[in-house]
């Protein structure tokens, strides 16, 4: 089994190790709803003493140009494709240290991307990230995001459909963390992980603090949200997510949501961009 290893990547002694994906693995990924392939790499950290993760992190604090706000999705069901290319987005500004700063489009995701649904519901990005592997997408100037005001899919563009040039932007592989320490040691160093959940209908009504669920009626499974930190609030341990219905609902559009609370984060996944 061939390991990449890339050192130095934390102020302390750390390993952060890119792992071929093997049949335990594979499994895991079928297991949570994807459609894995060769091209689906396991990162891992291997520690010194005292490496740690901190008790909190947020992204926002750590790359405050990167960490683009939070979409509207309004009458497109398109948490699969607004999530996918937000991370990515962050991630590329992150890896590249701002040279490629700007938002990629959801709508072209939302129109190509076939297989997730469009804005039918339903996609819960068990395909997008081959997508962009092997397709890309656009910036968000190039194809604006209209689906959320007109509900519609719409057909995939081959030219801009609002300004500048129609350039498609790939991944280089596709990472996943299958750890709460891997997890969370991916995101404070190379940028925001996909992570998904369970979306129950008191979800909906949350404006503030720590989320558990108290409804059991379950409203949408596998809910695509941008991972962006962690942290503790009354002995409480909860993950910090963007959500995409803007930035007047929650906590500024985000939401912090306690660990293991409708299956959150279970497993993380995100395009490799350099």
């Amino acid at each position: 089994m061939k390991i990449v290893v890339f050192l130095g990547l934390l102020a302390v002694a750390v390993s952060r190790l890119l792992i071929p994906m093997n049949e335990e693995t594979e499994n895991l990924l079928v297991q949570h709803g994807f459609q894995p392939n060769d091209k689906w790499v396991q990162v891992t950290y291997k520690d010194e003493v005292g490496a740690d993760p901190p008790t909190d992190f947020d992204g926002r604090e750590k790359w405050p140009s990167c960490i683009h706000n939070v979409t509207e999705e309004g009458k497109c069901l398109a948490s699969w494709a607004i999530t996918a290319s937000s991370v990515f987005a962050d991630r590329m500004c992150i890896q590249s240290k701002g040279k490629k700063n700007f938002t990629l489009s959801h709508q072209y995701l939302v129109s190509c991307e076939t297989s997730e649904g469009g804005c039918k519901g339903g996609g819960n990005g068990r395909s997008v990230f081959d997508y962009l592997l092997n397709h890309g997408t656009t910036t968000d100037e190039c194809v604006p995001y209209v689906s959320g005001g007109t509900g519609e899919t719409g057909t995939c563009p081959t030219s801009c459909t609002g300004k500048g040039s129609f350039e498609l932007h790939l991944c280089k592989r596709i990472i996943f963390a299958a750890s709460e320490a891997d997890i969370k040691r991916e995101v404070m160093t190379t940028g925001p992980l996909y992570c998904r959940f369970d979306m129950y209908r008191d979800f909906v009504d949350y404006k503030s603090g720590v989320y558990y669920k108290v409804s059991d009626e379950l409203s949408e499974r596998n809910r695509g949200a941008r991972l962006i930190g962690w942290g503790v609030e009354n002995t409480i341990h909860f993950w910090l997510l963007g959500n995409s219905w803007a930035n007047k609902w929650g906590e500024n559009g985000f939401f912090r949501v306690k660990f293991g609370e409708a299956n959150v984060c279970s497993i993380a996944i995100a395009c490799e961009t350099e």
